[in-house]
């Protein structure tokens, strides 16, 4: 009987001793946290957002909003595009069924998409 109080409480203290360790990492680890690049304030971010508008020149501004209406595919679109087109002239046996599927659509139609 002595034995298996004293084993009961061994298993006890060792799963206290358990959970007490789990709680310090989480504690520890909660407290640790990375650096935060975002703005603090609103009011910063107007500024920020302000000052970046205020050196470029309404003329230039316009330029680029009447640029992206005009081609809406722009940047790592058209380069995702160029990569695509140019995989598939390198690989051709690679077109796999979309391709095949947009020949037969193209042929059937009569449309060049």
């Amino acid at each position: 009987m002595r034995y298996m109080i004293s084993n009961f409480m061994q298993q006890l203290h060792n799963g206290i001793l358990l959970i007490v360790c789990v709680c310090l990492f989480g504690i520890l680890f909660s407290t640790l946290s990375q650096p935060s690049y975002a703005v603090s304030t609103p009011k910063q971010a107007l500024t920020e957002i302000r000052s970046d508008q205020s050196t470029q020149s309404p003329e230039e501004a316009y330029e680029e909003a009447a640029e992206v209406i005009d081609d809406p595919k722009m940047g790592v679109e058209k380069e995702y595009e160029q990569n695509i087109d140019k995989y598939f002239q390198e690989h051709p046996e690679e077109g796999g069924l979309i391709e095949s599927a947009k020949e037969l659509i193209n042929q059937v139609t009569g449309g060049d998409q």
